[in-house]
C-alpha cells in the first residue's frame, strides 16, 4: 500500500481563497488530478454552488449559483474564450451558437488551476451574471528544472465491451530565465444509453376512445383538439463513440526582474459519433424499426 498526499495543493487553494477580496473558490492541479474526472465540468462540480448537465453520462456544461450556462463568463489564462459544439442530445443539431461554454472539450489534466469567482472585483472589465470561471494551463516556471509526467488508464464497459484508453503526458524544462512546456491528453470512450420515449406530439380528438369517465371539462378539451397527444412511444438505444484530444504549450522568458514574457498555446477537439436505434409502436398495431447515425464535432 502506497499513500501519497497533496497537502501543499490544498494549502495553496486555501491561501488563494483566503487572499481573494471577493467570493471565490479555487482548485489546483493535484486536486483535479486526484478526482476520477473525465473533463473540466466534472472537476468543477465538486465546488459549492456549481451543478452540471450531462451528455452520454459525461459532464458538459455548468450552472453557477442556480443560473444557466449562458450566464457564466469563462476565461482562459485571463482571456475571453468561447467553445461550444452541436449537441447529439438534439437530433436536429444546434441551430446557432450561444454564450455557454462546453467544458467537455478539454481533459482536466491539461489545467493546473481553476478559479470560480462568484462576485465582482475592480480588475474585471465585465463579467457573467452568475460569475466568472478562470482556467489556467500549466507553465514551465510552475516547475523547477526538468519535469516529465506520464499517466495512462484503461477501462471497459459491460454494455459496449471495448477497451477505452486515456493517456496524459507532460514535459517541462527550464534553462535559467527561459522555459518550455508541452502537455497532451487523449481519451477514447464508448457509451450506450437505453430508455423509453414518446414522439410526434399532435392534437387529436377522442374518436374511438371511451372518455365517459372523465369530467365534462376534460372531455371538452379533448374533443376541441386543444390537448396534445403523442402519436406513439418507442424503446430506444443511443450509442456514442467519443474521442477527445487536447494539447497545450507554453514558452516563458524573463529577461529581467521586471520583464516577464509568456506565450501560451491551446488546442482541443472533441468528436462524438452517435447512433440511435428505435423500436416504435404504431396505433394500427404494427411496428417499425428506425435507425440513424450522426456525428458532432467541435
Amino acid at each position: 500500500m502506497v499513500v501519497t498526499g497533496f497537502r501543499s495543493s490544498l494549502k495553496l487553494a486555501r491561501d488563494v481563497k483566503r487572499n481573494a477580496t471577493i467570493i471565490q473558490d479555487s482548485i489546483v492541479a493535484s486536486d483535479i488530478a486526484a478526482f476520477p474526472s473525465l473533463n473540466l465540468a466534472e472537476a468543477l462540480q465538486r465546488l459549492p454552488g456549481i451543478a452540471i448537465n450531462r451528455e452520454a453520462g459525461e459532464g458538459r456544461r455548468i450552472s453557477l449559483r442556480g443560473l444557466g450556462p449562458d450566464f457564466t463568463r469563462v476565461q482562459l489564462n485571463g482571456m475571453e474564450v468561447l467553445g461550444n459544439v452541436d449537441s447529439p442530445q438534439d437530433s436536429r443539431g444546434q441551430a446557432s451558437r450561444d454564450r455557454a461554454f462546453d467544458f467537455n472539450i478539454f481533459a482536466a489534466e491539461l489545467f493546473n488551476r481553476v478559479d470560480v469567482k462568484k462576485s465582482y472585483s475592480a480588475d474585471q472589465s465585465e463579467g457573467g451574471l452568475a460569475g466568472t470561471v478562470g482556467l489556467y494551463t500549466a507553465r514551465p516556471f510552475d516547475y523547477a528544472g526538468t519535469k516529465i509526467a506520464l499517466s495512462g488508464q484503461l477501462g471497459t464497459n459491460s454494455l459496449t465491451k471495448d477497451a477505452q484508453p486515456r493517456v496524459t503526458a507532460l514535459f517541462s524544462k527550464n534553462w535559467g530565465n527561459f522555459g518550455f512546456l508541452i502537455s497532451a491528453a487523449y481519451s477514447h470512450r464508448k457509451t450506450r444509453e437505453t430508455g423509453v420515449d414518446t414522439y410526434r406530439w399532435r392534437t387529436n380528438n377522442a374518436t374511438g376512445s371511451d372518455i365517459s369517465s372523465l369530467t365534462q371539462e376534460e372531455q371538452d378539451k379533448i374533443n376541441s383538439g386543444t390537448l396534445l397527444f403523442a402519436r406513439g412511444n418507442r424503446e430506444s438505444v443511443w450509442d456514442s463513440t467519443q474521442d477527445r484530444f487536447g494539447l497545450t504549450s507554453s514558452v516563458q522568458w524573463n529577461p529581467s526582474d521586471s520583464v516577464h514574457l509568456t506565450l501560451d498555446g491551446l488546442y482541443g477537439t472533441f468528436k462524438n459519433d452517435r447512433f440511435e436505434t428505435h423500436l416504435a409502436s404504431r396505433g394500427g398495431g404494427g411496428s417499425t424499426w428506425l435507425g440513424g447515425g450522426q456525428t458532432f464535432a467541435g
